[in-house]
């Protein structure tokens, strides 16, 4: 292992949703002298100044904002705080199945709010009285929410055919660029599977899973792909991290996932290609000198592995 894998600049040119932290002082204060509306519609922009003037509604203290296909509804009354995903509609679905995979999701996944089923559609439910609405609890619910209608919509239409509630707003990469995005796809999964071989002559198991977990985070990085292939993605990569499962365990799931994106037909790998207007983000956003204290203790550990065994290959991989 003579060479590191190489980096690919993302595809995308922003792919976080800038927070507003200058305005998180004021959601505190709101919050601190129990003017709690005020503390919620503060929250509002500190995720996106915007909101209140392109999504209130005509009632006072209502918003309808969408994330993806889903439409995030907030209503702020005098004591209470209801938050509602519109997830899909499923009118024509698998109704008896759809009923299964909701229980699984709600005991599962869902810590603060729930999925439930109305006569038309499905909806991700969160109610609370004013006074228990800590701004920190608050978002978490907007993220848990739109954490769902990120992963599971697309799901739950491919499989018991549900229906989109709107056509989300996306934007789509060029013709040249999927182009690039396959082959950079590819060119990471080739690079990954001769490092795996290489690691198995040396017999590296946890190097091995960790290099497959460096992969899919660099697909994720280069690519950000949406849809089914974002889900599969995170679900291959919650899976080897669990604590639980075996090293080959996670080593057959990384295989196969790398197999069922050199397989997937050009023009169903073209249709996770694309960005779409969000309200919450999911990916973390840190601070540099949280940044420069990770990679001390990284370094410090790497360290540690030249000076006690020379396992280079698994200092490489460690830093990366």
């Amino acid at each position: 292992m003579k060479i590191t894998p190489k980096f690919y600049q993302p595809l995308w040119k922003q792919t976080v949703v800038t927070l507003h932290e200058e305005v998180w002082p004021e959601v505190m204060k709101a919050w601190d002298e129990k003017n709690y509306k005020q503390s919620i519609s503060n929250l509002l922009d500190y995720v996106n100044p915007n909101i209140k003037t392109q999504y209130k509604s005509s009632h006072s203290y209502t918003y309808q904002i969408p994330h993806g296909s889903s439409i995030i509804e907030i209503m702020i009354k005098e004591n209470d705080l209801t938050i509602i995903g519109k997830l899909v509609r499923i009118e024509k679905a698998n109704k008896a199945e759809i009923i299964k995979e909701v229980a699984e999701i709600n005991y599962r996944l869902l810590k603060r709010s729930q999925i439930r089923i109305t006569e038309h559609d499905l909806i991700i439910y969160y109610a609370s009285s004013l006074v228990n609405c800590e701004p920190n609890k608050i978002y978490s619910v907007l993220k848990e929410i739109c954490y769902v209608a990120d992963h599971y919509d697309d799901l739950l239409i491919k499989k018991y055919n549900a229906t989109h509630l709107t056509e989300p707003k996306v934007i789509k990469l060029k013709s040249t660029d999927k182009i690039l995005a396959r082959s950079i796809a590819l060119a990471i999964l080739d690079e990954t599977i001769y490092y795996v071989q290489y690691l198995e002559t040396l017999n590296l198991t946890k190097e091995i899973v960790d290099l497959l977990e460096i992969a899919l985070y660099r697909i994720d990085l280069a690519l950000s792909p949406q849809g089914l292939l974002k889900s599969k993605l995170e679900q291959t990569l919650k899976f080897i991290s669990e604590k639980n499962n075996s090293k080959e365990e996670k080593i057959e799931i990384g295989k196969n996932f790398i197999q069922f994106i050199k397989q997937m037909p050009i023009p169903e790998f073209d249709e996770h290609l694309y960005q779409a207007e969000v309200f919450i983000t999911q990916r973390e956003i840190v601070s540099t000198e949280y940044v420069y204290q990770i990679l001390t203790q990284l370094n410090d550990r790497c360290q540690k592995l030249i000076q006690n065994n020379h396992n280079y290959p698994s200092v490489c991989i460690q830093y990366l």
